[in-house]
């Protein structure tokens, strides 16, 4: 039994350092042969069963939030009536019912409509298979206890973490922008060890650390008699000397596997450190203070724990001898910075919060929240959270109220039963797994406010382990003791039934990890989107692959968008072989230069003709527009490409590019007025997108829908200005409002930006002048209406928006109210001067030339404008009579 039982707990761990080193993970080709290594050690714990065992079959009640959280990721994909899926989640039935066609709804076989609760099975099954992953751990780890186990699971994944953690440094110092020196990091990660995350690793780190803990405790303590571990409440001790003599005591009793355990300790610790994760500094040092709480509370002998603070210290002063102490200082500095708070995680969590309000009844899906959150984002934020970067927020969007209470609960099971380790463990080992499983709980819990690390799959089997681990050796005592607030039952016959329904339900995690791995194989292989002309062999190839893909993931979204996507460049690529042919016969060239043809190719592009097709629509060629749909390339290329956009859309209706390409060639199917609902529905989802909000307003456009492409621009301009130069160029040629109507239903109602926005246009030439005269004026009604606005700043808009509309009198008086208020502004002061020259108020000019003068001698320009102002002085003396 103990050899069966030791080879299960094995494969365990040794899925967890070989995912690790294989960046955490994450590839679902690392997760499929994850969970064939948990169906292994399965069997094994089957067969460990299945023989005598000498010990009871303690299965503790922490498996119940577990079972719960399966059920709930089940019934979140199941298909219920609309009425059921209504009462438990009213607002994905009504975005369903926004965002779907009624053709589209799923149907049962009598023709009754149906929904789920997820607003995209598909990833809630991908993220199911993880949370399966995860239990079958801490299930397999709890049923597989023995005497030697808890020794064995420490030692080892101290060790682990040892090592990883001296690749982390030796990485780090010599870092050439590679992971493992040969492996390009995606633009933006913050790496540290096997990791891509720093994040990541910290959180990897902190659970190897709580296991390099318990192993120190446990090599301290391991040649102590069983007795003083005799299942009773410990109490304090007496020591026969002071607290330093106690602690050389136990120096003096270390050995080979002692030396190990606390040189693991602090190679992990000096990692954690190293890796520059702020929340895994905060998650070490609460994790921490809990763990040393616990230890006063309960009156523990485990002395050494009271290294915890002088390892952290001698932490810091490795990274000053390995030269990352400037590095490290940095990044503490940025905990108290509050401009990097206020821009960090903080603004994100607020618009997530949104979310839960809608979803609080049984969430919106497992794995749904990378596409839930967008609608409700009201900022600008350049990027993509796949993840919530806040744990108990994701499990309140995803999973809602039920999902928050079954994870108190897992939380409260794993706290009691490490407590119960460490005032009642039987032995040296277990009493030390009881601190590890403190030090563990109370990191993840703490370092959850801030990342994601337990969506990591080598982070969810490791800490699986560890928990399992922990509530199963507690069990196990509490069944020895006659205490089963722990343990659920001891029934042989419940937990081969248990580890049985566990071996089933991995050949569902095996699937879905598969066919994952399929599917996410085809679009990596598949031709990637750019601007250049492809080959069609390339893209028909990736039709291909993209089509073989689908038959293992038919529900795949993004699968089917990236197919819609390679079928329009089919279509684009026959559209230019036809109008490239018309070209050479009109000119009677056999070749054209290589920038007419991509110049024609751009001609091509969905928006150009959606934006044909509007043309012959609203010109009244209503037999032209039919000839454009029955192209070629539109009725097959393109068709096909509205076929699998509809199939994206009604797997996942939070898609904004799938319903802002259904808006750009719709037509083909539809040739009525095809667009505008997708448009709408694309504005929906992405209000914060500016790319998606400057496309829609294009479309409509086109359409001739001018109040709504205005209306989208000025959305766009919020977020983003960089598009004002496109949005010009297509003003002046197809958006028929006057100067004053462009500024107040275009751009954005940012008086200061208007401002910047008029200085840049005043000067060039008669149309620049006339908007920079709206600009000006627009900004002086936005600065009088908003009563919150500082003094200074409405003096200061009030004074360069006169200047902008040409009341240099009103220009003169506001910014002498605003250098008033801001006296060391010599550049508002300046241009103050300059106006109040051209009034002919020259006193009052040299008056402010003379004190900048006085601040910063020798300045050319005042120079120059304190000689043009004597000049125009004396001139205006030499005309007067």
């Amino acid at each position: 039994m103990l050899f069966c039982a030791h080879c299960a707990m094995l494969v365990l761990l040794v899925m967890a350092v070989v995912a690790s080193w294989a960046f955490g993970g994450i590839s679902p080709s690392a997760q499929f042969g994850m969970h064939i290594a948990a169906a292994i050690a399965v069997v094994w714990a089957l067969v460990t069963y299945c023989r005598t065992n000498d010990r009871p079959a303690a299965l503790p009640w922490a498996v119940l939030p577990l079972i719960g959280g399966l059920l709930l990721g089940v019934g979140q994909m199941i298909q219920l009536p609309v009425e059921t899926s209504t009462a438990l989640s009213p607002t994905a039935t009504t975005w369903r019912s926004e965002l779907i066609t009624q053709e589209s709804a799923s149907n049962t076989n009598d023709g009754a409509i149906t929904s789920s609760v997820s607003l995209y099975p598909a990833s809630t099954r991908n993220q199911l298979s993880l949370f399966l992953l995860g239990t079958i751990c801490f299930v397999i780890a709890a049923l597989v206890q023995s005497k030697t186990s808890p020794a064995l699971m420490m030692n080892v994944v101290a060790v682990t973490g040892g090592v990883l953690g001296f690749f982390g440094l030796a990485q780090k110092l010599a870092w050439d922008g590679k992971l493992f020196w040969m492996v390009d990091v995606p633009e933006g990660a913050g790496p540290f060890a096997s990791f891509v995350n720093k994040n990541n690793a910290a959180g990897f780190l902190l659970i190897c650390l709580a296991a390099a803990i318990g192993s120190a405790i446990w090599a301290t303590h391991r040649h102590e008699s069983v007795r003083a571990y005799d299942g009773e409440p410990r109490r304090r001790q007496r020591m026969s000397g002071g607290l330093g003599d106690v602690l050389l005591a136990q120096l003096a009793q270390l050995d080979t596997v002692s030396l190990v355990a606390f040189g693991s300790v602090a190679v992990i610790l000096t990692a954690v450190l190293a890796s520059m994760s702020r929340g895994g500094w905060i998650a070490l040092v609460g994790a921490s203070v809990v763990t040393l709480t616990v230890a006063l509370l309960s009156r523990s002998r485990a002395m050494v724990l009271l290294a915890l603070g002088p390892a952290v210290a001698v932490g810091i002063a490795a990274l000053s001898l390995i030269g990352l102490s400037d590095s490290f200082e940095k990044r503490v500095n940025t905990l108290f910075d509050e401009q990097v708070i206020s821009e960090a995680r903080i603004p994100h969590w607020n618009d997530g919060v949104q979310v839960v309000s809608d979803f609080w009844r049984t969430g919106s899906g497992l794995g749904t929240y990378r596409y839930v959150y967008p609608p409700y984002q009201r900022r600008l934020d350049n990027a993509w959270y796949y993840h919530a970067e806040n744990q108990y927020l994701e499990t309140a969007v995803e999973a809602g109220v039920p999902g928050l209470v079954l994870l108190g609960l897992m939380i409260i099971a794993v706290g009691s039963a490490s407590w119960f380790l460490v005032r009642r463990a039987s032995t040296p080992a277990g009493y030390a797994l009881g601190f590890a499983g403190i030090f563990a709980l109370s990191s993840q819990v703490i370092h959850a406010v801030a990342d994601f690390a337990l969506f990591i799959p080598s982070v969810t089997v490791l800490f699986a382990v560890m928990c399992g681990s922990v509530c199963g050796e507690a069990a196990a005592v509490a069944e020895e003791t006659k205490r089963r607030f722990i343990s659920m039952t001891s029934s042989r016959g419940v937990a081969v039934a248990c580890l049985s329904a566990l071996l089933v339900l991995s050949v569902f995690g095996m699937a879905e990890t598969g066919c994952k791995t399929k599917a996410e194989a085809a679009m990596t292989k598949a031709r990637p989107e750019t601007e250049m002309i492809p080959v069609s062999a390339e893209v028909e190839e990736s039709i291909g692959r993209l089509q073989e893909g689908l038959k293992w993931r038919p529900d795949d979204a993004e699968l089917h968008s990236q197919l819609a996507e390679a079928y329009i460049e089919q279509g684009r690529l026959a559209m230019l072989d036809t109008l490239v042919g018309l070209v050479k016969e009109d000119l009677k060239v056999t070749e054209l230069p290589e920038e007419t043809v991509q110049d024609i190719w751009s001609r091509t592009k969905p928006t150009v003709v959606h934006g044909r097709a509007w043309d012959l629509l609203l010109s009244g060629h209503r037999q032209e527009f039919e000839e454009l749909r029955a192209e070629a390339p539109l009725q097959t290329s393109f068709r096909a490409a509205v076929d699998h956009l509809q199939l994206s859309r009604d797997s996942c209706p939070l898609l904004p590019l799938t319903h802002l390409r259904l808006a750009e060639i719709g037509f083909v199917r539809d040739s009525s007025d095809w667009d505008q609902q997708d448009v709408t529905r694309a504005q929906r989802l992405a209000p914060a997108d500016s790319s998606i909000q400057f496309r829609c307003g294009l479309l409509d456009l086109n359409a001739g829908r001018i109040e709504e492409a205005a209306r989208s621009w000025k959305q766009a301009l919020t977020f983003n200005r960089t598009f004002f130069p496109q949005i010009m160029m297509t003003e002046e040629a197809r958006l028929p409002l006057k100067p004053d109507k462009f500024v107040a239903e275009v751009l954005p109602d940012d008086p200061m930006y208007l401002i910047e926005l008029g200085q840049r246009y005043r000067r060039r030439g008669r149309k620049g002048a006339e908007l920079a005269k709206a600009v000006g004026q627009r900004a002086i009604e936005l600065a009088d209406s908003d009563n919150s606005l500082p003094d200074w700043d409405r003096a200061f808009i009030r004074g360069f928006g006169a200047r902008l509309t040409g009341n240099d009198r009103m220009a003169a008086d506001a910014l002498a109210e605003a250098v008033k208020l801001r006296p060391e502004d010599f550049q508002t002061r300046f241009i103050l001067a300059e106006l109040l020259t051209s009034e002919g108020r020259f006193d009052e000019a040299l008056s402010h030339v003379r004190q900048m003068n006085m601040k910063e001698s020798g300045n050319s320009q005042y120079e120059t404008l304190m000689a043009r102002i004597h000049k125009e002085r004396a001139r205006k003396t030499f005309d007067t009579p």
